[in-house]
C-alpha cells in the first residue's frame, strides 16, 4: 500500500507515464537546458496557485463531496512533468495527503492526476489512495474534466495497466469515473 510520502504518488504516476512514452526524440547537438523544478511555465495546464477540485462520480464514502487541491510549488518530475508541493492536513486520526502531477511531454496523450492518500496512525488501517487521471486535460476554469477514478496501491501492476488502457483509449465504458474541474 502507498505510504505518505511525497514521492510515490507521483514515481508510480511517472511509471504511466514512461510506458506511455512516444519514441525518443532525435538528438540534438546543442545542450539540453535543465527544466526549471519551479515555477512552472504557464503555458502548462497545471500551475502554482491554481484551485482544483476532485470529485468521484459515484459516492465514495472516504472522500467528501470535492476534496479542493490548491498547486503549491512544484518540481520536475520526468522530462518535462511536473509535481506539485502535496498538501498534508490531518482530522482527528486520519492524516490527508493530497498531490497533483502533470505530465506534458514524457506521455501521450498528456494527462494530469490528482491523489488522495489517506492514513490512519501507524498499524491501525492500511492506507487508501483515490486518483483522478484525466487524457488531454484543459486549464479552462469551471468546465468538470471526466477521467478514471483509481482506487488502491498507485504501484501495483494491475493499476498502471488500468491506467495506461485508460490513458491510451479514452475509454471508461464500465470504470468508475471521477471529474477534475479548476476553480481558481
Amino acid at each position: 500500500m502507498p505510504r505518505l510520502h511525497s514521492g510515490v504518488p507521483c514515481a508510480a504516476l511517472a511509471l504511466v507515464s514512461f510506458a506511455l512514452a512516444r519514441p525518443p526524440a532525435p538528438v540534438s547537438p546543442a545542450p539540453a537546458s535543465p527544466v526549471p523544478a519551479s515555477p512552472v511555465p504557464a503555458t502548462l495546464v497545471l500551475a502554482a496557485r491554481q484551485t482544483w477540485t476532485m470529485k468521484a462520480d459515484v459516492p465514495v464514502a472516504a472522500l467528501p463531496g470535492a476534496v479542493t487541491f490548491t498547486l503549491g510549488a512544484s518540481r520536475a518530475v520526468g522530462r518535462g512533468g511536473a509535481a506539485f508541493q502535496p498538501t498534508v492536513t490531518t482530522a482527528g486520526p486520519q492524516r490527508f495527503q493530497d498531490d497533483m502531477f502533470y505530465d506534458p511531454e514524457d506521455s501521450d496523450p498528456v494527462f494530469i492526476a490528482a491523489t488522495r492518500l489517506i492514513s490512519q496512525p501507524a498499524g491501525k488501517v492500511p492506507p487508501a489512495s483515490y486518483s483522478c487521471l484525466v487524457r488531454t486535460p484543459h486549464a479552462r476554469l469551471n468546465e468538470a474534466q471526466r477521467g478514471l477514478l483509481i482506487t488502491g496501491d498507485l504501484t501495483q501492476p494491475a493499476t498502471v495497466r488500468a491506467a495506461q488502457l485508460y490513458l491510451n483509449s479514452g475509454a471508461l465504458t464500465g470504470q468508475p469515473t471521477c471529474t477534475l474541474t479548476r476553480t481558481r
